[in-house]
């Protein structure tokens, strides 16, 4: 799984870069085999106006399935971080369960139907 950390419209320390990247390994461990790549952005909306302005925005692109893109606006960074990357994670398992609830069902009504009675005698013995 390769992960990217970008931001915008304000700086990005050393210490929010490893905060996220600890968050990801931590939040994603179940399903890092299935990532291929992850890539978090960080924005300051409203710039030093304050409010409800930061932002952070996850891209995850999945084998198999459609890319995912979550965006999560909180007062505190910290609290968007989380809160994106904790939906992000939860969103791609419930697809995987779903893709592969969806595979068992597809085949699960295949049964083996033999064409003669020697084939069934064959397997008989």
């Amino acid at each position: 799984m390769r992960s990217l950390v970008k931001a915008r419209n304000m700086a990005l320390t050393d210490s929010v870069k490893a905060y996220v990247e600890r968050r990801i390994e931590f939040t994603f461990s179940r399903s890092q085999h299935v990532i291929q790549s992850l890539t978090v952005t960080l924005a300051d909306i409203n710039g030093p106006k304050g409010g409800n302005d930061k932002q952070c925005k996850v891209l995850v692109r999945v084998n198999g399935l459609p890319d995912l893109v979550i965006v999560d606006r909180q007062v505190d960074l910290h609290h968007a971080i989380d809160r994106a990357l904790f939906r992000a994670s939860h969103n791609i398992l419930q697809r995987l369960k779903r893709k592969q609830h969806t595979l068992q069902r597809r085949y699960s009504h295949r049964t083996f139907q033999p064409e003669s009675l020697s084939e069934l005698s064959q397997l008989a013995k």
